[in-house]
């Protein structure tokens, strides 16, 4: 498998993982989609310590 297969593959999670997470705004899938936001930062060769903020989560229901 290359790089490439790697990346989509990784994107792909994190779109499943973003769409699970609309759905279903629990705990268990904040965490999915943080862990599928990181496997696919490290897919596309980020380094975890680079300061790219996270997407998603800024733009997640708010508990009323």
């Amino acid at each position: 498998m290359d790089r490439d297969e790697l990346i989509q593959m990784a994107e792909r999670a994190l779109f499943e993982a973003e769409q699970a997470y609309r759905t279903d705004p629990s705990e268990v899938n904040r965490r999915r989609v943080q862990r599928a936001w990181t496997e696919a930062r490290e897919a596309r060769g980020e380094s975890p310590g680079d300061d790219v903020p996270f997407p998603f989560l800024s733009s997640r229901p708010r508990d009323s």
